[in-house]
């Protein structure tokens, strides 16, 4: 995972305390158009925000937007329960067409490529409309693990006239350091 992390993220978690890599990320100086709500006793963490800088993609992105976001997941063993993840998701959009759709499709082959054999096992889904497929997401699984510590996915969204490339990690926090599921 950290091999990931450092080939597309500017702050890895994996690499230090989870409080310093946060720290990192919410007072980078190449983030613009900030977005946060703070945990309270009714909403999670959510923090949103656009690179002005960063771009690990192959592509020339249009916008480069990360997120890093608390979710509640239920995990289903023999007895149920909720839990809270992060997930931490890097998105590269391009514009739309032909090109920019071949050039999200192409990072997102690359990193098949390059991280695929890292994995137990890989779930893929079509997304489609109007019976034309409009994007494909790829769900990475460890042995042992019950979710996808790692989704990658390519869309086009013609209505906005672009098209994404985006790689999700899923975090378990423990004692201030970063794990999978």
């Amino acid at each position: 995972m950290s091999d990931i992390a450092s080939t597309y993220l500017r702050s890895n978690p994996f690499d230090k305390e989870f409080s310093k890599f946060l720290g990192h990320l919410l007072n980078d100086p190449t983030i613009i158009n900030k977005t946060m709500m703070k945990r309270t006793d009714t909403s999670l963490f959510y923090f949103k925000g656009e690179y002005t800088q960063h771009n690990p993609f192959t592509f020339k992105a249009k916008r480069v937007e990360v997120i890093l976001a608390e979710t509640e997941i239920q995990l289903n063993d023999s007895i149920p329960r909720n839990d809270t993840i992060i997930l931490y998701q890097l998105l590269g959009y391009t514009n739309g067409g032909k090109e920019g759709l071949e050039d999200a499709k192409k990072d997102f082959n690359r990193f098949n490529r390059k991280f695929g054999n890292e994995f137990t096992n890989m779930e893929s889904r079509e997304l489609t409309k109007k019976d034309q497929v409009v994007g494909t997401i790829n769900n990475y699984f460890l042995l042992f693990y019950l979710l996808s510590p790692v989704t990658v996915a390519w869309a086009s969204f013609s209505d906005a006239g672009e098209n994404v490339f985006a790689i999700t990690l899923r975090i378990k926090v423990k004692e201030n350091i970063a794990i999978l599921l």
